[in-house]
């Protein structure tokens, strides 16, 4: 079993095995099922949490920054959105 913790912005982050679930003190705002992300949690070299918010939703990055800032970008508002790739931070 994969179980990693964070916190970032105002936000709670935990991952077990393969499900994401983010947490505003006790309120759930979103749990997602992710294929693969508990193995790259246990692979990430320099695990990092991102946050940022757009005009109409916010997002939460699970990125390995060892990795060229790969990994998973988390929609708060909707999880069809949601999706792997580069998180956009300054390099």
């Amino acid at each position: 079993m994969i179980i990693q913790l964070g916190y970032i912005h105002k936000y709670d982050v935990i991952i077990i095995d393969d499900v994401i679930t983010v947490m505003n003190h006790n309120d759930e705002i979103t749990k997602q099922q992710v294929s693969d992300i508990g193995s790259f949690v246990a692979k990430a070299k320099e695990l990092r949490l991102g946050w940022a918010s757009f005009p109409d939703f916010e997002v939460i990055y699970i990125y390995d920054k060892a990795d060229n800032y790969f990994g998973y970008a988390v929609n708060l508002q909707d999880e069809v959105l949601s999706e792997w790739g580069y998180a956009p931070f300054q390099r």
